[in-house]
C-alpha cells in the first residue's frame, strides 16, 4: 500500500501516517494450559487444554501517546488527567520568609483539597525553575514572589495556551479549582 492510491472498498485516497502501539494482545496457545494440567471439556464432551491469550497497555506508552500530540519546543503539555501533579509550585526567593511560608501554605492546601501539587523548593533562579515546570508540563504553574505578595496575587500560568491570569491570593484555591475543569 502506498500513499495516494485507492482504498479498494470505497475508492478513498489512502494517506500514510505515523502512529504508536499503545497495547499489545499475545496469543499463547496451550503452552501454558498444559504444562498447569488445564483441561475444559470440548463440543464433543472431551478433555483438551484450552488456548491463552493475554493483552496489555503500557503505561509509559500511554503517556507517549499524550505527549505525542500534545507538546511544544518547552517540552511536554499534560493533561490534569494523567499529569503526576495539577499544580507546579514555584516560589521565587525562598529566602524571604513570607514567600516560604505563602507557597508551603497552598501547597498544603491544594493537598489537603485532593488537587495535587509538587512545590519546587531548589535555591536556583527563576529562569531555570520555569523552564523546568514547562518542561514537566503540569497543566498550572503558580508563582509566588515577593512582588506577588506586595500586591495579594499569585501569578498562573495555563501551560498549554501560556496565558497567565494574576489571582487574589484570598480567592486561589477557587480559582485553581475552577481552571482545572476540562483541562
Amino acid at each position: 500500500m502506498k500513499a495516494g492510491q485507492k482504498c479498494k472498498n470505497c475508492s478513498h485516497e489512502l494517506k500514510i501516517e505515523n502512529g504508536i502501539e499503545i497495547g499489545n494482545i499475545f496469543q499463547l496457545g496451550d503452552k501454558y494450559t498444559k504444562s498447569m494440567g488445564m483441561t475444559v471439556l470440548n463440543e464433543k464432551g472431551e478433555p483438551m487444554n484450552p488456548l491463552m491469550g493475554c493483552y496489555g497497555i503500557g503505561v509509559g506508552r500511554a503517556i507517549a501517546s499524550i505527549v505525542q500530540d500534545s507538546y511544544d519546543d518547552k517540552g511536554m503539555i499534560l493533561p490534569a488527567s494523567v499529569a503526576p501533579w495539577a499544580v507546579h509550585i514555584c516560589p521565587i526567593r525562598l529566602d524571604n520568609e513570607n514567600v516560604k511560608e505563602l507557597s508551603f501554605e497552598i501547597y498544603n492546601q491544594l493537598n489537603a483539597l485532593g488537587i495535587d501539587a509538587i512545590i519546587d523548593d531548589r535555591d536556583t533562579s527563576a529562569g531555570i525553575k520555569f523552564a523546568d515546570a514547562d518542561l514537566l508540563g503540569m497543566p498550572l504553574r503558580l508563582v509566588v514572589s515577593p512582588k506577588g505578595i506586595e500586591k495579594n496575587e499569585i501569578e498562573i500560568k495555563i501551560r498549554a495556551t501560556g496565558e497567565v491570569v494574576f489571582a487574589d491570593k484570598n480567592n486561589l484555591v477557587e480559582k485553581i479549582k475552577e481552571m482545572l475543569v476540562g483541562r
